[in-house]
């Protein structure tokens, strides 16, 4: 799981080329770390606590920023790996924000009371606010009624696209390697 000592950057914020949460699993006798890329310039980037978080900014707000994830072996970061599944966690879609998954071949868990609404692809927050989850090992019913995760398999790569609801919005998730 994403960690605060895990981060590595390989690029700043204000560049789409991403950056690299290190040894997040392994996999086909390999660490395996995370690569991470926008579409296009983000404010901020950063780990806090379980969580990886992406702020957009403002310029997303009508048209969404595309999130590309990439497992990659760590001693090789242009090495794909491609495990037997992979989930990616994603917490706090609340207010008016949204995610898209443009990666077909994925499964979607969701609580029985969740407050997430799914159409088709999209996962949209029910209009409603809610602080941000401190601990993904410890989330408050509130906050797991507000988190989807997303298993994919037969890819090491997949592909997100968050609207967030204002230019402060925050884009947490999670993913292990497995």
């Amino acid at each position: 799981m994403v960690g605060a000592s895990a981060i590595v950057s390989s690029g700043s914020p204000s560049s789409s080329g991403g950056w690299v949460i290190a040894d997040i699993g392994s996999g086909a006798a390999a660490s395996v770390s995370l690569r991470v890329t926008t579409s296009g310039s983000v404010k901020r980037h950063t780990i806090n606590g379980d969580f990886a978080q992406i702020r957009p900014g403002s310029s997303y707000v009508s048209s969404g920023i595309t999130v590309t994830y990439t497992l990659v072996r760590s001693d090789s970061l242009s090495t794909t790996v491609t495990p037997g599944a992979f989930p990616l966690s994603i917490y706090d879609l609340d207010n008016r924000e949204s995610l898209r998954v443009v990666t077909s071949g994925y499964t979607a868990s969701l609580t029985s009371d969740t407050r997430v609404v799914r159409s088709g692809d999209t996962f949209s927050g029910d209009g409603t606010n809610s602080n941000q989850p401190s601990s993904a090992t410890a989330l408050t019913h509130d906050e797991r009624s507000r988190s989807v995760t997303l298993t994919f398999t037969g890819t090491g790569t997949c592909q997100v696209m968050y609207t967030p609801e204002h230019g402060t919005s925050l884009f947490s998730f999670t993913m292990e390697a497995s």
